[in-house]
């Protein structure tokens, strides 16, 4: 049986993410699943953010006497990622509750979700 790190599988599993989001963006012409496919390419970021900080056996960054300084780099957790991944996963939202308030806009002027409905509004 095959085993893969847990940092391969979640940069796979990111990866994979981002591209589902990035079809559903650009295949689907309905708003709210082009906002779905946003949402979901702003989890695969996070995901792949988190893997890149991940170290197999690794410790929280905190230097202690069962740290030595000389390994540190080898053994501790990188934790810009998480600090990263946290403020995109912030504004990730944020940026979904302001699409989903502009498509229920939307809907509401012109009574579809439908991209194609929306082109006489191209300058």
């Amino acid at each position: 049986m095959i085993t893969f790190p847990v940092s391969t599988v979640m940069m796979v599993t990111g990866f994979g993410l981002i591209l589902i989001g990035l079809a559903a963006i650009l295949l689907h012409r309905n708003i709210l699943r082009m906002i779905i496919g946003f949402s979901l390419m702003d989890s695969g970021i996070a995901i792949v953010l988190v893997s890149l900080g991940y170290v197999t056996g690794g410790t929280a960054p905190i230097m202690d006497a069962d740290l030595a300084v000389a390994g540190a780099a080898q053994r501790v957790v990188d934790p810009i990622p998480s600090a990263l991944t946290v403020t995109a996963i912030v504004i990730g939202l944020s940026v979904t509750a302001v699409m989903l308030a502009y498509a229920i806009r939307l809907y509401r002027s012109h009574g579809t979700l439908d991209i194609e409905a929306f082109r006489h509004s191209r300058a």
